[in-house]
């Protein structure tokens, strides 16, 4: 019994000539997993996604998957709301509830918490999505706010799990029908891993969580009581809070933030500790960049920049002041004069170079990372005191929307070269970790009354402008300033052509910095010239992609000619010419990279181009079975019209490669 060729196959091609049923299966599995109870043992994220890769590879209508995924869910979670409609309180005697009445009296509280935002995002979070719309039926939510915060959370829901489906199945077209097939059971497998083990996580995350919730507050109690303790205990916790798990869970984790923020700074001053962990995530990043990132990133630095940030500082004073919350416009400037002094402290005593490669230095020092340190303090209190003073869906949105960009303004200035990783995680835990402790004491009294939500949106909107006139003014000098340049090298052709020793570059590596291969071809000339006479002679250009060699080994994808896995760099950047052809009565393959370097010769226009060629054997039977002639004269057999030369390398340079590698360097010229 073969699983591809009994099961799955026969399957996939039922699917592709019974649409109408696919969709249907696609409705009532949706259906389902949005049902009250049944939908809490269904893996829905398995189930859309696998019926997403059947979209995306051809098997089913994208457009109508979307959509019988989205109509399920809506018919689920509407029949989920009739049921606690229509049963209401009667419901606590019918199984499983009868069973389990912590369940209804759980999602009372997050329904009575959260309101209509607990069915928008209920869908997408925790082991309460099948249960809420029950309650919503339960606590009879008027049935058409029920119905668009149904509607619109059904949609965002398909979107999320379908798509990813999707793009792997459209992905996946590429390759044979068994190896695409092959490729889908290897994805449903690693996503019932994956199910397999978030299950297991939730379930100890809510047997800690109760654990903690009971140690935590008699710990606190026991405090209180201590004649020591007792008298910090009433200046932290709040007055009219009942159960201390909250105070104490937020005192522990600053705790932790404080000693984590300690190791940081004392690894950061101890440069060498780190730099195996700085160098190689700068050269990752640096190897990853595109115009299009960097341009992306240039914007979302825009918003740790001084003006957007005093912008965001006034305009919260202002509505501090406008609202006449003195006390809370004193904590607000607390947090900026203790976070200056603290990032003034840590300039002072703590002198760490920049990362190299960037074309001008705009600020003197590395660490602390100022404009990420102060976004961490003014983002995370908005965000604290959001999630205190107002509970409306728009101003969680906004909560949502700041927290996912104060996530990505983290990676901005690692990206860009700006400042180390470790910099960057000192820096912000140690703001993090004063902004805490100012909370711990602000959050000690209850808001008054409840206040109108349009100021802070005020706030916000010009926060925005600020960003946008920022943007004006410094986006095409910030692209010029992180825009990565390189020393420029000039020598006479002589020098070039008749070099006894290396003279340029040796090594290509990996994306954090190691060696991994051997530049043994240096050219001066057109490439185009180049990769048109190997064309003539049999070569062919290849793409580079990683994710395009996963999917054919995911797939099991037997091509004769598929590159390695691991890509190689040359100063953080890809090979701009891949060629590879068959040789030796195709037991074997050669490939050809080329780079171009920052070198240059006083009479050629283009710069010289470093580059790698090796050969290696298609069967993996006959690693040891390399031809007598090396790569490099097969090359130049299929180069009739150029010049060349040699240069023996020293057995040193060859030894600390990872593999075996011919000792000679081939200079080419047109």
């Amino acid at each position: 019994m073969h699983l591809l060729t009994d099961y799955v196959q026969p399957l996939t091609f039922w699917l592709h000539t019974h649409p109408h049923f696919a969709l249907l299966i696609t409705f009532l599995i949706s259906f389902a997993e949005s049902l009250a109870i049944i939908g809490s043992i269904i893996p829905g994220s398995i189930t859309m996604t696998a019926i997403g890769i059947l979209a995306g590879s051809g098997v089913m209508r994208i457009d109508l998957t979307f959509l019988a995924a989205a109509l399920g869910a809506v018919a689920g979670d509407s029949g989920s709301y009739a049921l606690g409609y229509h049963y209401s309180e009667r419901l606590v005697s019918v199984w499983p509830f009868r069973k389990y009445p912590h369940w209804l009296s759980y999602g009372k509280e997050y329904f009575a918490r959260h309101g209509a935002t607990s069915i928008l995002l209920g869908r997408f979070f925790g082991p309460m999505r099948s249960i809420i719309p029950v309650i919503a039926g339960i606590m009879h939510m008027n049935r058409w706010h029920f119905i668009l915060a149904n509607v619109i959370s059904a949609i965002g829901w398909a979107i999320l799990y379908v798509l990813p489906g999707v793009l792997i199945g459209a992905a996946s077209s590429e390759l044979s029908s068994e190896s695409s097939t092959r490729l889908f059971v290897v994805i449903l497998f690693i996503l019932i891993f994956i199910w397999f083990f978030t299950v297991v996580v939730k379930w100890a995350l809510v047997r800690s969580n109760r654990f903690l919730r009971v140690k935590l507050h008699s710990l606190w109690n026991r405090l209180k009581s201590h004649p020591t303790w007792s008298k910090y205990t009433k200046r932290i916790a709040p007055f009219h809070e009942k159960n201390h798990y909250a105070t104490a869970s937020l005192v522990l984790l600053t705790l932790l933030l404080f000693v984590f923020s300690l190791v940081t700074i004392t690894f950061v001053s101890k440069d060498s500790w780190v730099v195996s962990i700085n160098n190689p995530a700068y050269l990752f990043f640096q190897s990853i960049r595109t115009p299009h990132l960097d341009r992306f990133f240039v914007i979302i630095s825009l918003l740790t920049r001084p003006l957007p940030l005093l912008s965001l500082a006034i305009a919260t004073s202002i509505y501090a002041i406008y609202y006449k919350k003195w006390r809370t416009l004193g904590y607000w400037l607390l947090l900026i004069l203790t976070t200056s002094a603290l990032l003034s402290l840590l300039t002072v005593l703590i002198d760490i170079p920049k990362p190299n490669g960037l074309l001008r230095q705009h600020t003197p020092l590395s660490f602390p990372a100022v404009h990420v340190a102060f976004a961490t303090a003014f983002f995370g209190f908005l965000i604290l005191y959001i999630g205190q003073e107002y509970r409306t869906i728009t101003m969680l949105c906004l909560r949502v929307i700041l927290s996912v960009l104060l996530m990505i303004s983290y990676v901005a200035p690692v990206y860009l070269g700006d400042n180390w990783l470790m910099s960057v995680i000192a820096s912000c835990s140690s703001s993090f970790t004063l902004l805490l402790f100012l909370w711990i004491f602000y959050r000690r009294k209850k808001p008054l009354k409840k206040q109108s939500q349009v100021p802070m949106i005020i706030v916000f909107l010009l926060f925005a402008l600020a960003i946008c006139f920022s943007y004006r003014l410094d986006f095409k000098n910030l692209v010029r300033i992180y825009s990565p340049h390189l020393e420029q090298y000039v020598l006479t052709d002589d020098v070039w052509w008749n070099q006894q020793r290396p003279l340029l570059p040796m090594y290509s590596t990996n994306r954090i910095g190691h060696r991994v291969g051997l530049l043994n071809i240096q050219y001066a000339g057109s490439l185009q010239t180049l990769q048109n006479a190997l064309e003539e002679q049999g070569w062919k250009p290849k793409t580079n992609s990683i994710f395009y060699s996963l999917l054919l080994r995911a797939g099991g994808e037997a091509t004769p000619d598929k590159l390695p896995l691991k890509p190689e760099f040359y100063l953080n950047k890809k090979p701009i010419l891949i060629m590879t052809r068959h040789g030796n009565n195709d037991r074997h393959l050669l490939t050809l990279r080329v780079w171009r370097s920052n070198y240059h010769l006083l009479h050629y226009l283009q710069p010289i181009w470093l580059g790698s060629v090796a050969l290696t054997p298609i069967n993996t039977n006959m690693r040891h079975s390399l031809p007598p002639k090396t790569a490099q004269h097969y090359l130049m057999q299929n180069l009739p019209n150029f010049k060349f030369n040699h240069v023996i390398l020293p057995k040193r340079c060859v030894k600390i490669l990872p593999h075996h590698t011919s000792p000679t360097l081939l200079i080419i010229k047109e």
